[in-house]
C-alpha cells in the first residue's frame, strides 16, 4: 500500500503588519515625488501620472528621482531626500 504524506505549507507571518503612511486629504498645493524603479516603462508611467496630476490638481512641484537599478532597494539617502522635499511620493514598478 502506498502512503501519502501531506504537508501544510502555510506559515505564521514572521513580522507584524506595517502601518500605512498618512495620506493627505487633498493634493492641491502639494509637492509630489515620483520614484522610477529603473525598469522598462516605469518612467513613462510616472510621466503620464505627472501630466494627469498637473491637469487635475494644483501641485506646486513635481520631484523626479530614479533608482540606479530595478533589483535593489532605493538607497536611504535618496528616500530621505524625497521625504524631505515632497509631501507624498509615488513609486512606479515597470515591466
Amino acid at each position: 500500500m502506498t502512503r501519502l504524506i501531506l504537508v501544510d505549507p502555510r506559515a505564521e507571518p514572521s513580522a507584524p503588519p506595517a502601518a500605512l503612511a498618512k495620506r493627505p486629504l487633498a493634493l492641491d498645493g502639494k509637492r509630489i515625488g515620483l520614484l522610477d524603479n529603473h525598469k522598462l516603462n516605469a518612467g513613462a508611467l510616472l510621466e503620464e501620472i505627472a501630466r494627469l496630476m498637473a491637469e487635475r490638481y494644483e501641485v506646486t512641484e513635481v520631484v523626479r528621482a530614479q533608482k540606479s537599478d530595478g533589483s535593489t532597494p532605493a538607497p536611504p539617502p535618496l528616500l530621505d531626500d524625497l521625504a524631505r522635499r515632497c509631501d507624498l511620493v509615488i513609486a512606479a514598478v515597470g515591466d
